[in-house]
């Protein structure tokens, strides 16, 4: 005879086999998800051109820096005109193109979705999550003071 906690044991376990596809397949929708930060580019005629699914171009870069972000599903990118801003998978723009020097840009990725950004009217720094809003108002005299968000 099967004992009673065994029986619970897999039928936990079996409810949760079920349950995996439909959990995974949501989570994979989460355009933050690290596991699914495959971006829709091509390097061609010396830029890097993003599209969307039908083939369109959405965006066309002169560079983009592969170092970090994009375990998170964005690239720090380099405008057709020069400048550096953050761009996401989509090849939208989530940082305008504003900094000549990417070491010395009034932004840095922080992690979760949110981003260090230089109010260049107050010079302090604050947070900005991924539409743009201030999280976390201008109020630092260096992005140095801001404790990382994961820490």
């Amino acid at each position: 005879m099967i004992a009673k906690p065994f029986l619970r044991l897999m039928a936990a376990a079996i409810a949760a086999v079920l349950t995996l596809p439909v959990a995974a397949e949501s989570f994979m929708l989460l355009d933050h998800n690290p596991y699914a930060t495959k971006a829709n580019y091509l390097y061609r005629d010396g830029k890097f051109v993003f599209f969307d699914e039908a083939g369109n171009t959405v965006t066309e870069v002169d560079n983009i820096n592969l170092d970090y972000l994009e375990w998170w599903g964005y690239y720090y990118a380099k405008s057709l005109n020069k400048l550096w801003g953050i761009i996401d998978k989509h090849g939208r723009w989530i940082i305008e193109p504003s900094a000549k020097d990417l070491l010395k840009a009034p932004f840095r990725w922080c992690r979760y979705g949110y981003i260090l950004k230089k109010d260049q009217s107050t010079g302090k720094w604050g947070i900005i999550n991924l539409e743009g809003e201030w999280v976390v108002q201008p109020q630092f005299k260096s992005e140095y003071d801001i404790y990382p968000l994961d820490e």
